[in-house]
């Protein structure tokens, strides 16, 4: 944004009511300005006070203040940089235009005001009057219809409508209410379509990014893969605009040029190459006979060492099968002898077992012969004293006869041995009798199985 002079902006200021004249003034639309833009409007109306018919002789300069800020407030109200509440609404506008970009919010100015009714803004989708497609209602692409742009139509529209001075349609506030009505509904046609357009330019940047790459090939093969390429990409996905398809188009006619000159210097190389391809066929007629001919001597050579080999590996199959009858023969042979040893290791373990067994009957016999527990009279006196107590009897049963009684080692005992028990129920088993002294020197008996 650059400001102007004092004197041109005294001549060409805004009268009637026509703010978009700022736009050309400052070189950038009123709808675009931000805080720093607005601080450069509000020192030039400062610096300019003296050369403005708005400015009385008798006015001061707190006054004139008022006067600036007051004009700084009405513009940032007129174009919605803030809301009627004096709320910011920088937060939903869109990005400034490009260097070379055309600014949308200048389009409606050179649309005539018979254009702007209710049934045209209510058409919005087609693009309000005959002559508009969708994709540029009232000359403007749907996905620019951004904040800024809607603010720009609707204050298009009231000054439309105010000049047909219809009551109806001067109605600032109906007419308003009219375009954000519009906006509302309009809101997702717009997103779909800033969608498709990001859509599409990276479709486009894709194409033209695949043939730009057509510069560094030379092959014919090459640049017709690349063609196809690009001709796919075009086909799929969202459909290209107009000034796209020019600019594609273009592209892909300077692949084709460079493909027609590399099909003519490979043409022309062909010819060149015709008599070294003739003479290398030639060659390689010789070659393939040479070839033919010693793939024949190696097929013979092949067949006799196949023949060696069979006969070889028949005489290994037959030693080996002589090798295996006479390890099977030695093995028979070997697990016969195996046998013969366990049966005679058997016996003689046996017999060893037999004579250790008979010894310790001996010994067993001859401890039992000298042990006192064992003595006829000791097994009769324990019998008796076991069966004179209560504790001795089990259910009932009393102690028949003790066998084979053997004295135990007790440290605190008179007496304790082992005997087999013999039972008026008819049971057998082991159990041991121990007599002790209590301290009146009572014997005391316990029976108890072993």
């Amino acid at each position: 944004m650059t400001p102007p002079s004092c004197e041109v902006y005294q001549r060409e200021r805004p009268r009637g009511g026509f703010r978009e004249q700022l736009s050309t003034l400052f070189g950038l639309s009123i709808y675009r300005w931000d805080e720093a833009d607005y601080a450069r409007y509000r020192a030039l109306l400062l610096d300019c006070k003296r050369t403005l018919p708005d400015f009385g002789a008798d006015m001061t300069g707190p006054q004139w203040q008022d006067v600036v800020e007051k004009s700084v407030a009405d513009i940032k109200s007129y174009t919605g940089y803030v809301n009627r509440l004096g709320e910011p609404m920088a937060g939903q506008r869109g990005p400034r235009p490009g260097r070379g970009e055309p600014d949308p919010t200048f389009a409606f100015e050179a649309v005539s005001c018979d254009r702007f009714s209710q049934a045209t803004i209510g058409a919005w989708g087609r693009g309000g009057a005959p002559g508009y497609g969708p994709e540029a209602p009232f000359g403007v692409p749907v996905a620019a219809w951004a904040y800024e742009v809607w603010r720009a139509f609707e204050n298009r529209v009231i000054a439309c409508g105010r000049q047909f001075g219809s009551p109806a349609e001067a109605d600032a506030d109906w007419m308003r209410a009219v375009v954000v009505g519009m906006e509302g509904r309009a809101a997702s046609d717009i997103r779909q379509a800033r969608q498709d357009a990001g859509t599409r330019a990276t479709k486009v940047a894709s194409i033209l990014a695949r043939l730009a790459e057509a510069e560094r090939l030379t092959g014919a093969d090459d640049l017709v893969a690349t063609l196809q390429t690009s001709e796919a990409l075009a086909a799929s996905g969202p459909k290209l605009t107009r000034a796209d398809e020019e600019q594609v188009a273009a592209m892909r006619e300077r692949v084709t040029a460079r493909l027609r000159m590399a099909r003519t210097a490979e043409a022309a190389a062909w010819e060149q190459r015709r008599p070294a391809r003739e003479a290398r066929a030639r060659a390689q007629e010789t070659e393939l006979a040479d070839l033919q001919r010693q793939n024949r001597e190696r097929g013979a050579e092949a067949a006799g060492e196949r023949e060696r080999a069979a006969r070889i590996e028949a005489e290994r199959q037959a030693g080996a099968r002589a090798q295996a009858e006479r390890q099977a023969l030695e093995a028979e042979a070997q697990r016969k002898r195996d046998d013969t040893q366990r049966v005679v290791d058997r016996q003689a373990r046996e017999k060893v077992e037999a004579e250790q067994a008979a010894q310790a009957r001996r010994e067993d016999q001859a401890r039992l012969a000298s042990d006192p527990c064992n003595q006829v009279a000791m097994r009769r006196q324990m019998m008796e004293a076991a069966n004179a107590t209560d504790r001795a009897r089990y259910g009932g049963n009393r102690l028949l006869d003790l066998t084979d009684g053997r004295t135990l080692p007790e440290a605190t005992a008179t007496r304790s041995c082992l005997y087999v028990a013999d039972w008026s129920s008819g049971r057998r088993g082991l159990v041991t009798i121990t007599v002790r002294k209590n301290s009146f020197g009572d014997d005391l008996i316990e029976v108890r199985p072993y």
